[in-house]
């Protein structure tokens, strides 16, 4: 994965923000350290950098670097104080019926699972959603977390019903194909294997606000959907809208 495909978005002498792709790790891998990196990709042209907060390797969007440890400390601190703006874009199973909703569960790391579920005595965890777009079988969703704890929207929706369209963790399925809701319609030629819409997490980070020496920072990239969020939106739109009632 060359340099290009990690866009900068925001930079000023004290910090970076970047538009991950989906597929790339945000920090190396403590097992496979040869693996590309977000971090080890702005270390190479621009030497020491700082991880403020990190996503998941399926998931896309804005992560915010420090190019100083002065920095770093002070973003670090909005991050465990919850006072950062972070808001996501999603694709999730189902009809949500409310226009909008929080979610108020404690989660809690299961390390015999290897994966974060509901737990009385979790950490506090508190997710918001609003629907912007329902279809027969999906919905899409814009989220606000007040925490940040690991997995924690990907459990939330699970826990309501509505897990990510592909979650193959928390969810039901590892990728998402056209034949799923085009049906009857879709042919394939003799002798070819259908390739999935969708191989990852449909969970894109397009708002972070912050403040940097008492300055506001917000940036927002909802209008920069990642191709293949978009490319499932058009689909369900044409083949899986919501049917009229009568």
């Amino acid at each position: 994965m060359g340099k290009e495909r990690l866009p900068i978005v925001f930079e000023n002498e004290a910090l970076i923000v970047v538009n991950k792709p989906a597929g790339l790790l945000s920090i190396p891998d403590r097992y496979y350290g040869h693996l590309p990196s977000a971090k080890q990709m702005l270390r190479d042209k621009y030497g020491e950098i700082f991880v403020v907060h990190r996503l998941d390797k399926d998931t896309s969007g804005l992560i915010l670097f420090a190019k100083d440890a002065e920095t770093h400390k002070e973003l670090s601190s909005q991050f465990e104080e919850h006072t950062v703006i972070k808001e996501y874009l999603a694709v999730v199973e189902g009809q949500v019926n409310d226009e909008d909703g929080s979610i108020l569960e404690p989660i809690s790391f299961n390390k015999q699972k290897q994966a974060v579920e509901l737990k009385k005595t979790g950490k506090n965890s508190i997710t918001h959603y609003e629907v912007l777009e329902r279809f027969q079988d999906y919905s899409y969703l814009k989220l606000r977390i007040e925490t940040g704890r690991m997995h924690q929207i990907r459990v939330h929706l699970k826990s309501i019903g509505h897990p990510l369209m592909v979650d193959s963790k928390y969810g039901h399925r590892d990728a998402f194909f056209l034949s799923e809701i085009k049906r009857k319609k879709y042919h394939l030629a003799k002798d070819t294997e259908e390739r999935p819409l969708l191989h990852r997490h449909p969970l894109h980070c397009f708002k972070l606000g912050f403040t940097l020496n008492g300055k506001p920072i917000e940036l927002n990239i909802m209008e920069q959907l990642p191709k293949d969020i978009k490319a499932i939106l058009n689909q369900l739109r044409k083949h899986n809208p919501v049917r009229e009632s009568f």
